[in-house]
């Protein structure tokens, strides 16, 4: 039996799915808004999630300012 690359991640439950959607949505319009200035809180109040919410769907303390660039 062939095992899962470490990379696949599991399906997200259909409420931390929204959340996730929420908390890139939010991320992006704080980044824009307030540059290197936005903080997590920032992006977990603007989403309407708790801070340990806005942290689980980045792979790293990186993940909402690379998402804002494109």
């Amino acid at each position: 039996m062939k095992e899962s690359p470490a990379t696949d991640e599991a399906p997200l439950r259909a409420d931390a799915a929204r959340n996730r959607e929420r908390i890139l949505a939010a991320a992006e319009e704080v980044f824009l808004e307030r540059g290197a200035d936005a903080s997590l809180d920032d992006v977990a109040k603007r989403a309407k999630v708790g801070d340990r919410d806005a942290l689980s769907p980045l792979p790293d303390a990186r993940g909402p300012a690379c998402r804002t660039e494109r």
